[in-house]
């Protein structure tokens, strides 16, 4: 039983001995895979637009519109989104008013983006989620959601005056 047990062993480590290299050269004087990669095809790889939602939404948002039930809101040109991983933050020049944990949902339709207040200038939504529904295309970003705390999120982009909602269309910021 014991011999059985070394040539079994002694088969194995040979079958992958032998898998590792080709019938002209060890696998140690192989280039690994990237470095045989042409240059121009590496470049080409790292300047594709991102894969997903959450990668196409980082970064500065500059406020082009708002709208809430139904009418525009004037001074929110002079408003920006930045969204860094999970949070956004909302501001107005250097101030913050407010920051919140996003979620998204991109399997939805229309998507989902919900985002939880962390922090509120004023102080009075802490905690509470703001449901809402998104759409990113190129460098425009439209957001609409409802107040914090309410159950029901939008469920097109638009506004009217029996629901709450914000409708919010920002352009990306050049770097």
């Amino acid at each position: 039983m014991r011999r059985f047990a070394y040539i079994t062993t002694a088969g194995l480590l040979a079958i992958a001995l032998l898998s590792g290299c080709s019938d002209k050269e060890p696998r140690s004087q192989k280039e690994p895979r990237s470095q045989k990669e042409p240059q121009s095809q590496k470049e080409s790889q790292s300047d594709k637009e991102p894969q997903s939602d959450k990668d196409k939404l980082q970064g500065s948002w500059q406020m082009v519109s708002a709208e809430r039930m139904g009418s525009p809101l004037p001074g929110f040109e002079k408003q920006k989104i930045v969204i860094e991983g999970d949070m956004l933050t909302f501001k107005q020049g250097d101030k913050v008013l407010f920051t919140g944990k996003i979620t998204l949902d991109p399997s939805k339709q229309p998507k989902t983006l919900d985002m939880e207040l962390t922090e509120d200038a004023q102080g009075h939504h802490r905690g509470e989620v703001s449901p809402g529904i998104y759409e990113v295309e190129g460098d425009t970003f439209k957001w609409c959601n409802a107040s914090p705390g309410e159950p029901n999120g939008p469920k097109e982009f638009s506004t009217n005056k029996e629901k709450n909602h914000l409708l919010l269309v920002l352009k990306r910021e050049k770097k």
